[in-house]
């Protein structure tokens, strides 16, 4: 499972939820979770802080943006 969605469905939000704290459209939010747009370290931070997790955790062990989860 991609880590975005992950942490995202952990604390109980929806994309749109989640795009609205971060001033953003749903479809951006799909797309960083289904792998279609890389997340930039900017990004990634911002969209940590409202998930409450590490930025680094949205990352995969090669450096990719959206990491798998499990």
């Amino acid at each position: 499972m991609n880590a975005i969605k992950y942490f995202r469905e952990k604390e109980s939000m929806s994309q749109k939820e989640l795009a609205d704290a971060l001033g953003l459209q749903p479809t951006s939010i799909s797309r960083y979770e289904r792998g279609i747009r890389q997340l930039s370290v900017d990004k990634a931070k911002k969209i940590a802080d409202v998930l409450k997790v590490d930025w680094t955790c949205l990352y995969d062990d090669a450096g990719n943006g959206s990491g798998e989860i499990g």
